[in-house]
């Protein structure tokens, strides 16, 4: 999870009372929004319908209701209590502590003969329903009759408590309990190596350890000497400004499949093509030659964390420094070594770091992201699960409830691989990034993938000049 140097397994802690929290846990918390708002509430809504096979198929509501207080028996987490000693809620105020278990909050409903709109609102109000993060039960779960032989399962966790590795996990172990205790054929599941309170523990003696001290030392190292906050310039003085904060994008399934061929030839990850496009983007609107960028990691390298139910996502700062004879495929270079480098130190919490010096801005306010949410699937005896159909105009990632807001970020660019195209929405602050600019950003970027797939040797130059339409031909071609 933190890198090689980082030697010492992950083990039971001895419990004495209060743990500290995780880093991770502590970068949602201390959020500007407050630990319990309604903007940490992840809810997933799938529609359970009888399989072919087997058509009578009727949910078992005693069962469902078992296997999830399994579930809560089984992961501390889902019964642990986050509080700040005091009334400040600095970092170090926080602990956490593990409650007795009881029952999984579970409610059934009765929606049928209603429009698919009653069950909308049922997934609406479980989104606006506050998880407070000190009453040990950061998770909510309904389901609902639709009609004679559908239900509508909706289940809602505080994102503190669960990321989307642990929501899998969670699903996998309902399906697995369910069924069991459907059919009264009771199996223990393998016990846990950890729980999550094990893992805060183990972060926070890692820190102040030797590994941890070194690792302080490179982060504090990268933000040193910060160039100016970038300012965004258009490349086309006539690009109208967006008139929201947001604004999405497909990829065509034609460029999508370029994208991968130029990865594959240039010996690099999707994730890492991406991430030096935006970056590639940032250097040439800004006309900097020294970017940052964050990006967020899945956080389980250690085996003891692969079945663990828990928010273990964590941030690392890319800072790329390039001139204009740059070359993309030198680009690319950078920027894969950045992030190895970045993956190899990932036990410091680093927005903690970046912001030691309030004089200062914070340079991890952009953020690029590219995930996978898969399918939301729940098999639960004989049903098959399938998403609830959106109510009007589906948006381009619907997955994105709960992320991060143009309110705590400058720039964020997130895309998501769906079938055989990439989806993309660009947020940002009109505080931080000229509308005119940002628009002209979101315009340039196919354009900017269209020549780094087809000529890895452009230069950054190149490319500014190609981005730019100006009447220099010989120019480009030279580039070319």
């Amino acid at each position: 999870m933190f890198g090689p140097r980082l030697v010492q397994r992950i083990r039971p802690t001895i419990r004495s009372g209060e743990l500290p929290l995780s880093f991770e846990q502590l970068n949602k918390v201390m959020e500007p929004v407050g630990a319990d708002s309604t903007h940490h509430n992840v809810v997933a809504a799938v529609v359970l319908t009888p399989r072919d096979d087997a058509p009578d198929e009727q949910l078992n509501v005693d069962a469902l209701q078992r296997a999830l207080d399994r579930i809560r028996d089984r992961h501390e987490i889902l019964r642990t209590s986050l509080q700040a000693n005091g009334g400040d809620g600095h970092p170090e105020d926080w602990f956490q502590t593990v409650q007795a278990s009881t029952p999984w909050p579970l409610t059934v409903m009765d929606l049928r003969g209603q429009p698919l709109s009653a069950a909308h609102e049922v997934v609406r109000e479980l989104e606006e329903t506050p998880l407070p993060v000190a009453e040990g039960t950061p998770m909510r779960t309904v389901v609902a009759a639709l009609d004679d032989r559908k239900w509508l399962l909706v289940q809602g966790f505080h994102h503190a408590f669960v990321d989307p590795w642990g929501f899998s996990q969670f699903l996998s172990e309902l399906t697995t309990l369910y069924n069991q205790e459907r059919s009264g054929e009771r199996k223990d599941l393998a016990p846990l190596p950890i729980q999550y309170g094990d893992l805060a523990a183990w972060q926070h003696h890692q820190v102040e350890a030797g590994p941890g001290r070194e690792q302080q030392r490179y982060w504090l190292e990268l933000f040193e000497d910060l160039p100016p906050r970038p300012i965004y310039q258009r490349l086309h003085p006539t690009t109208r400004p967006l008139a929201s904060a947001t604004a999405g994008f497909r990829l065509s399934e034609d460029l999508t499949e370029r994208l991968r061929q130029a990865a594959r030839s240039n010996g690099v990850s999707l994730f890492i093509l991406l991430l030096a496009s935006f970056q590639a983007l940032q250097l040439v609107s800004t006309r900097s030659d020294d970017v940052l960028v964050t990006v967020p990691l899945m956080g389980r390298d250690e085996p003891e964390t692969h079945q663990l139910i828990g928010y273990l996502i964590n941030e690392v700062t890319v800072r790329t420094k390039a001139g204009h004879e740059t070359t993309f495929a030198e680009l690319l270079a950078l920027v894969r070594d950045g992030l190895l480098a970045g993956q190899d130190h990932q036990v410091v919490p680093l927005r903690a770091l970046a912001k030691t010096d309030e004089s200062r801005w914070d340079p991890m306010r952009t953020m690029f992201n590219l995930v996978d949410f898969g399918s939301v699937q729940a098999t639960l005896g004989g049903f098959r699960g399938q998403a609830l159909p959106p109510e009007g105009e589906e948006s381009l990632i619907p997955e994105l409830a709960g992320e991060p807001s143009p309110d705590n970020l400058d720039l964020y660019l997130v895309l998501h691989q769906r079938g055989d195209e990439l989806r993309g929405l660009w947020m940002f602050s009109n505080d931080s990034v000229d509308a005119s600019a940002m628009a002209d950003m979101v315009e340039q970027w196919p354009r900017l993938l269209e020549l780094t797939t087809a000529h890895a040797d452009i230069t950054l130059k190149g490319l500014r000049v190609a981005l730019s339409g100006r009447p220099a031909a010989s120019t480009l071609e030279e580039e070319l």
